[in-house]
Formats: C-alpha cells, sequence, structure tokens
C-alpha cells in the first residue's frame, strides 16, 4: 500500500501538491513551511545557491526570487522537466546527489528540503561530504527534513505519513543524529530548530574556512567541534546565538520572530502569513510548555 501511494504521488503532480500540503498544516501551512529555512540566512544578489533534490522546484521557485544564480540539482528527469516548466529561470542539473558533478567551493549555500529521508545510510554520508566539497569556506548547508517527534501528540499522524507515503529510509532517518554525522564530516553546526511537535528539524551548519582566513571565532568553533557534546541545543522556534557571516543576527522572540519571517516571505503571500500568525505563535507556546528547559 505504501508504495503504490508513493508511486502515484510522484507520478500525479496534483497528488503530490494536495499530500505535501496536508502535511504542512501542521506549522501552519504549505506556504509558511516552503518558507521556514529563510528565517536564520541571508541570500545576497549575488549568492550562488544550490537546491539540492529540487524535485518539481518548490524551494526553487523561492530562492530564484532572491538571487539570480540559482542551481536545482535531481536525479529525476521527470521532476527536472517539471522544474523546468515551473521555475525556468533557473540552471538545472540531472545527477546523483552523492556524484555532483559541480566544481569545488562553487555554492554559498546548499539547501535540501525534504529530501534526505529518502537516502539509504551510506548515500547520507556522501552526501554530506560531496556538500561540504562544493560549499564555499563559511558557505551554509541547510536540511529541512523528517525529526523524531517530542511531542507525543505527533507521532501518531507522522507514523501514518511515513507508513503510506515514504520507505524504510524514513524511518531510518527520523533515528539518525545528523548533527554528529555533520560535525564528524567537518562542518561547523550552529544549531538545529524543531517544528510541529519536533517532527520537524531545520539544521543550520557551516563550512569552515581555513584557519588564515577565519575569524577568530569561527576558528575558536571549529577546534572546539571534537569537543561538543552529541546533542546540540535545540531551538524551539527561537534562535541560539548566530555566528555566521551569512546569516541574520538572532531573530527577536515570539512577535519580533513573526514579524522577521513575514518580512522574507513574498508580498503576495502577506494576508496568508499575517492569518497564519496567532495560530503559530499559540502553538509555539505549547510546544515550548512541554519541552524541558
Amino acid at each position: 500500500m505504501a508504495t503504490i501511494l508513493r508511486d502515484l504521488s510522484y507520478r500525479y503532480q496534483w497528488l503530490y501538491d494536495g499530500i505535501s500540503g496536508l502535511a504542512a498544516l501542521s506549522v501552519g501551512g504549505e506556504k509558511r513551511f516552503r518558507h521556514l529555512f529563510l528565517r536564520d540566512i541571508t541570500i545576497e544578489e549575488d549568492s550562488h545557491v544550490l537546491d539540492l533534490c529540487c524535485g518539481s522546484g518548490q524551494s526553487t521557485e523561492i530562492l530564484v526570487a532572491r538571487s539570480p544564480h540559482v542551481v536545482g540539482l535531481d536525479a529525476s528527469p521527470m521532476s527536472l522537466a517539471r522544474a523546468k516548466q515551473n521555475v525556468p529561470q533557473a540552471e538545472y542539473v540531472e545527477a546523483f546527489a552523492e556524484d555532483m558533478p559541480l566544481e569545488d567551493d562553487s555554492f554559498d549555500l546548499v539547501l535540501t528540503n525534504t529530501a534526505l529521508h529518502e537516502m539509504q545510510p551510506d548515500q547520507l554520508q556522501q552526501i554530506l561530504k560531496q556538500v561540504y566539497r562544493v560549499l564555499k569556506p563559511d558557505g551554509v548547508f541547510t536540511i529541512v527534513d523528517f525529526h523524531r517527534p517530542t511531542n507525543w501528540l505527533f507521532w501518531l499522524p507522522l507514523v501514518m505519513f511515513l507508513w503510506l507515503f515514504e520507505t524504510e529510509t524514513a524511518w531510518q532517518l527520523i533515528e539518525t543524529d545528523l548533527v554528529k554525522m555533520l560535525r564528524q564530516t567537518g562542518y561547523v553546526v550552529d544549531y538545529k530548530r524543531l517544528y510541529a511537535g519536533g517532527s520537524l528539524q531545520i539544521i543550520y551548519a557551516h563550512k569552515p574556512a581555513p584557519k588564515n582566513e577565519a575569524e577568530p571565532e569561527a576558528e575558536a568553533i571549529a577546534v572546539d567541534q571534537a569537543a561538543a557534546p552529541d546533542d546540540l541545543p535545540v531551538a524551539v522556534n527561537v534562535p541560539l546565538v548566530t555566528t555566521e557571516p551569512q546569516a541574520q543576527e538572532a531573530i527577536a522572540v515570539d512577535q519580533a520572530a513573526e514579524a522577521e519571517l513575514d518580512d522574507m516571505t513574498d508580498e503576495t503571500e502577506q494576508a496568508d502569513i499575517d492569518n497564519e500568525s496567532a495560530e503559530i505563535i499559540e502553538y509555539t507556546e505549547q510546544i515550548e510548555d512541554s519541552t524541558p528547559d
């Protein structure tokens, strides 16, 4: 049953979009879900961005609105054909994420949005190495994907979704310590956010610059990685201190954070975002109340 629904969802775009929209309700709707990764990074007009495993271009569309230097990479010819039709402004590459035909040190930002759960463990490790290779020094790697829920109320919805539409690799990912894997690969992990009762994670990491180019603070962070605890402090809609030159200044808590996210979204979506803000703030408070200090 899972295979049938999964195949159908990828064969018919309307079905895939419907499933994605339904799953995104837990974070306030698909528009908000697609923009969540923007909360803590700055994309300049001259930033070179890679949308890794871009699919039909949902995230690519957001990225090209902020930079003309966007590359979408995917192994599926069908998905790339849809992406080219949906977002013709980007450049596209058909390739596997674990063997990217891209230049070293060529991207300021690499984003992968709900794609790593499709990978086997050995593929996942190779992808982290490939992303590290193509990132520029101080380049940012942003991961959006499933996470083991921290609130038991969200276990059933996640289990049902994975059972119906995903494979065993998604189950493996929610038990995988991505923060530890990133550190072992050489990244400096800044922090991660949890949404939807902990069932969705966004991780921000960067490739440290060589010592002779790095700022003293960045060098100290890189040196401390080996001694860092495996469990990175988790921000539930509240960021930790951001140290990266490409990251935004830490966003203020509560209303200021919502205002910042609203500023990042397109003006055409502003009314929808405003209507959702009150629900998200209330939902965030519930999660924070249930999360240990």
